[in-house]
């Protein structure tokens, strides 16, 4: 009997050994993202020497050593607080010009965009400048309550917002923005369940609110769909009509905007009732007290018209995806209105077009 339960009882020993092995790896894992990037100051430097030595633009500057020791320093830290500034040595140090019209801001295509880069040789996104090269795709943070970097897991924006990776990507970002200059491109996925343009990102809170706009001469937007993925439009979508599918230029009346000035840089009104359609503006000069009152007038009610307009779009672009069509042949249909006018706030006075290209 006892050489019968002999195996019985090992077999019980076993399963409780591997119960405690799996609620002890369980509970070493803290946090819901991955855990260190194991080998992470040798990825780091041997990016980084390949970067300085055969892909920078402008090698030989940089010094890997102070720049990985710049980047160590988040490594002391908790790693729930972590602020993106705690990142301003590191990107002083590893930070470089890019060149002009070969920026590119994405959001959920990661891997679409790496490729269609090829390198930094066609276009050059974050992930190919030097401070995001070194540290895409991989992770890293201290333990919570004691020293060295923890390999288990680390914490993600769903555990807390400070984390070492979501603020190194921050400061990354803000960086790349102010350093974009000529063409800005940017390029989304039209098969995102969420829809093309996360009001809440890294490319909504962290790039387009930092991109010079005395630096850009024009925005380009392209809608990538995956092939055999699903087209996915946002309620909010705008409608633009185009007879190519491209839109050259996107007026400022058609974003809401006022009106350009002329070439003094003065504000003027449309004269009624030219021959062959032709339209001038004509300056006002006159400082007449009541010349002034009238304008008001007439700048408040092109206000209410405005708005009374708005409102009718919002209306009928409702009415449009309530009623589940497509829509009419030549029309783009993108984005969303939100980024539209955010785009058009970063815009170059007099000499920045939007252009938006519409790609499957």
């Amino acid at each position: 009997m006892a050489a019968q339960g002999w195996p019985l009882s090992l077999w019980l020993w076993l399963s409780l050994l591997l119960s405690l092995l799996l609620g002890a790896r369980a509970a070493a894992a803290r946090w819901s993202g991955a855990g260190t990037t194991p080998h992470l100051q040798s990825i780091f430097l041997g990016r980084c020497a390949e970067y300085t030595t055969l892909l920078s633009l402008q090698p030989g500057h940089q010094n890997c050593t102070a720049i990985w020791e710049a980047f160590k320093a988040v490594l002391d830290k908790d790693p729930c607080s972590v602020l993106p500034s705690d990142y301003d040595l590191f990107i002083n140090l590893s930070r470089h010009s890019l060149p002009r019209d070969k920026s590119l801001f994405w959001e959920n295509n990661h891997l679409l965009v790496t490729s269609f880069a090829e390198n930094a040789r066609r276009l050059m996104p974050l992930c190919d400048v030097l401070y995001g090269k070194v540290g895409d795709f991989l992770s890293w943070c201290r333990q919570e309550n004691a020293s060295g970097l923890d390999y288990q897991s680390c914490p993600t924006s769903e555990d807390c917002e400070n984390n070492a990776v979501d603020s190194y990507w921050k400061r990354a970002s803000m960086q790349y923005s102010r350093d974009s200059s000529g063409v800005i491109n940017v390029m989304l996925n039209g098969s995102e369940p969420t829809g093309a343009y996360p009001v809440k990102g890294f490319f909504a809170d962290f790039e387009i609110p930092y991109l010079q706009k005395d630096k850009i001469t024009r925005i380009e937007i392209w809608v990538m769909h995956e092939v055999g993925g699903p087209i996915v439009f946002s309620k909010l979508i705008y409608i633009l009509e185009a007879k190519f599918a491209i839109i050259e230029r996107v007026e400022e009346d058609t974003l809401g905007l006022s009106h350009s000035p002329d070439r003094s840089g003065k504000h003027g009104r449309i004269q009624e009732g030219e021959e062959n359609g032709e339209r001038e503006r004509e300056d006002d000069d006159d400082d007449d007290d009541d010349d002034e009152e009238e304008e008001e007038e007439e700048e408040e009610e092109e206000e209410e018209e405005e708005e009374e307009e708005e409102e009718e779009e919002e209306e009928e672009e409702e009415d449009y995806w309530a009623s589940g069509k497509r829509g009419r042949k030549g029309s783009i249909y993108f984005g969303t209105k939100q980024l539209l006018r955010m785009m058009s706030g970063v815009k170059q006075p007099r000499g920045v077009s939007l252009r938006l290209l519409w790609r499957t």
